[in-house]
């Protein structure tokens, strides 16, 4: 598991949750994007956070896949070794 990823998923995370109640502070790889509070518009925000962030694309065909953190650190994994 790449923690690195993480720390650089969940300060993007934090700039897109400011001001809401979720907490960051517990996340694991485990943890499901619906107890952060993600809606349609800040799962929007993560995704261009995400692709700024990594410089890469996110392919917008694999987000239904997406449930929890790990889920999404394995994507970004693979934008970045493709």
């Amino acid at each position: 598991m790449n923690f690195m990823i993480l720390e650089r998923l969940l300060h993007v995370a934090q700039g897109v949750l400011e001001g809401s109640d979720a907490d960051l502070t517990a996340v694991t790889p485990e943890t499901t994007l619906e107890s952060l509070g993600l809606n349609s518009i800040t799962m929007l925000m993560l995704m261009v956070g995400i692709e700024d962030e990594f410089a890469i694309t996110f392919p917008s065909e694999r987000i239904g896949e997406i449930k929890t953190v790990g889920d999404l650190m394995r994507i970004v994994e693979e934008c970045q070794n493709a």
